[in-house]
């Protein structure tokens, strides 16, 4: 015999051999019926081989019902694979029947035939005919699984379509080989063996392929989903809500699996979200997922448990068979998913937990600004009728009566700035203003010309103050008061007050006002931030409301305020963040 036919021959055994024991394989891990057909197709189809080798060189050692026995299991080969194409369809009754039919017939007609003529032999009219109806029939059940796998390959993920492609395509090959071996010249009977076992090779490699591809291979087909999904995994690992999880995840998980749709359920949260389903059809999953009914709740739906709930995929029907690396690769991702659940209930508490306490001061300073005007209106009473009584009676109260009377217009007094502060207090939540670019250094400048008229001995300096974007009434108010506050309480009357600043590395600016005065008590340094708050509360000056105005100012501008530990006299810190500061303008002399 050729050694090219030997060595075609053997390297067709040996592929096919392989390609047993992949599906025999495959079965045991998936024990699906997919599986089972697979191994029983090409567990027949290495039978084929081992008869074709055994056949073409020494036919005179194989008996005549042998031969028969082997061409009956040839002939089961076009509707094993028929079964297998059929697994993830169903496939109508009246083709099913024809197929189990056809194949009964020939199968049957096999063991009828007359003795096989020696190679090279022209076949009798009665194995002609059946030659005929063989390949008739193989073809009629091949083209279909041809077309099937082909076309059904187009909507699934690339390594899937390629797989099943792989399939169709060496499906179409060895029925090309069946056509040319039935139907060529036996003038030339070793080049049409030749030809046929060539093709029933690449067929073989091409079946190999499609079942087992290689892991370089299968990374090569996937790259680019595995890539996509990947980067989607990552993206959704920084977000901060569970809408932006499943928004930026779900899309490009269904393609994956070349389904309709995917919802990812939560422990805590019920469909936390979903893609490509309606809500009948997610609450209908959340049910089945809640009631145990395990992984495999369905045979289309794919569903990974996670530590914070599940993800379920509505896949194709090949997904399970074909794309089993894609469920592993769905596994790898879920602990981003995880990671992003968790992200998103931090985030989630951090804002209810901040709202809670903005509702919370928003009914503070509401409160605050109407009790001040419910004191209002009898303060103002109180302060006529002590004015009517000086008016009137001032002549016939006496020395000591008239002391009582101006204690009393103080506290009236006192009580009327505490009320103005108090709403100014409530002002600076409840109120939006305008901002602009504010120079802090010529504002001070401005502040130390006022402060002075009434203190001539205080010495008020600025070396360097940045420029922030704020409400220019605000920034008067807040340096005003902090201001006014070292010259007040410094406890002698030449103190003097030196305001600067300086930048941070991340571009804060940390403005200084320190003073030389009798300076604050480290017990006190955080407590003066508090209405009502005064560290000689029986001062006549002050209300104990400023600082507060002044902590609040600062909080507004995402910045701090606090009384820094010096030795000597007193140093209010006030750090501002980047988004805040703008660069001073500097003009150009023409």
């Amino acid at each position: 015999m050729n050694p090219l036919l030997v060595a075609l021959q053997w390297a067709e055994w040996l592929v096919f051999g392989a390609l047993a024991v992949v599906t025999f394989r495959l079965w045991r891990r998936h024990r699906s019926t997919a599986a089972a057909w697979a191994a029983a197709t090409f567990g027949s189809l290495t039978l084929v081989v081992i008869a074709a080798a055994a056949y073409g060189p020494n036919p005179k050692h194989i008996s005549d019902w042998v031969t028969k026995i082997l061409v009956a299991v040839i002939v089961l080969f076009p509707y094993l694979l028929f079964r297998f194409a059929t697994t993830f369809i169903t496939p109508s009754r009246l083709a099913q029947r024809a197929a189990a039919l056809g194949i009964g017939i020939v199968f049957v007609w096999t063991f009828f035939l007359p003795k096989f003529p020696p190679r090279g032999t022209p076949p009798s009219g009665p194995l002609l005919v059946y030659l005929v109806g063989l390949i008739l029939l193989w073809t009629a059940l091949s083209l279909p699984v041809v077309a099937l796998l082909w076309l059904r390959g187009r909507n699934q993920p690339m390594l899937p379509r390629r797989r099943m492609r792989l399939l169709a395509s060496a499906t179409f090959g060895i029925n090309i080989s069946i056509v040319i071996s039935g139907a060529a010249s036996r003038a030339n009977p070793d080049v049409t063996q030749a030809v046929t076992e060539a093709i029933g090779l690449v067929s073989a490699v091409a079946f190999y392929l499609a079942f087992a591809p290689p892991g370089p291979l299968r990374a090569w087909w996937r790259r680019g989903e595995e890539g996509s999904l990947q980067r989607a995994a990552v993206g959704v690992s920084a977000a901060t809500t569970l809408s932006e999880v499943t928004t930026g995840l779900l899309p490009r998980i269904v393609p994956l699996f070349g389904g309709n749709g995917a919802v990812l359920i939560g422990k805590d949260h019920g469909v936390i979200g979903s893609h490509g389903m309606t809500p009948s059809e997610t609450q209908e999953i959340d049910s089945k997922i809640r009631a145990g009914a395990g992984e495999e709740i369905d045979a289309d739906l794919i569903t990974l448990p996670l530590r914070n709930g599940w993800l379920a995929v509505s896949a194709s029907a090949y997904t399970p068979f074909f794309g089993n690396e894609e469920i592993d690769l769905l596994r790898s991702v879920g602990a981003f998913i995880d990671l992003a659940i968790d992200r998103s209930a931090l985030f989630d508490a951090e804002r209810r937990a901040r709202a809670e306490i903005e509702r919370a001061n928003e009914e503070l300073e509401s409160f605050l600004y109407s009790v001040s005007h419910d004191l209002k209106s009898p303060l103002v009473s109180l302060s006529g009728y002590i004015g009517y009584l000086l008016a009137d009676y001032g002549e016939k109260l006496g020395p000591e009566g008239k002391r009582y009377i101006e204690r009393m217009t103080a506290n009236a007094t006192y009580m009327d700035e505490l009320i103005q502060d108090l709403l100014e207090l409530s002002r600076v939540g409840r109120m939006q203003t305008e901002a602009t670019e504010v120079d802090i250094a010529d504002l001070i400048r401005d502040i130390a010309v006022e402060v002075r008229s009434s203190h001539p001995e205080a010495s008020i300096e600025v070396s360097d103050a940045p420029v922030v974007w704020m409400n220019p009434i605000r920034a008067r108010q807040l340096f005003t008061n902090l201001i006014e506050n070292a010259v007040v309480h410094a406890g002698r009357k030449d103190v003097s007050v030196r305001v600067g600043s300086s930048r941070g590395p991340d571009g804060s600016s940390e403005i200084s006002i320190m003073d030389n005065g009798q300076g604050i008590p480290a017990d006190y340094r955080e407590r003066v931030f508090r209405v009502f708050e005064r560290l000689q509360p029986d001062e006549g000056e002050g209300t104990g409301i400023g600082l507060s105005i002044c902590r609040k100012i600062v909080d507004s501008l995402n910045g701090r305020i606090w009384v820094a530990d010096v030795p000597e006299g007193t140093h209010i810190e006030i750090s501002l963040p980047a988004n805040v500061l703008r660069a001073r303008k500097v003009e150009v002399p023409s």
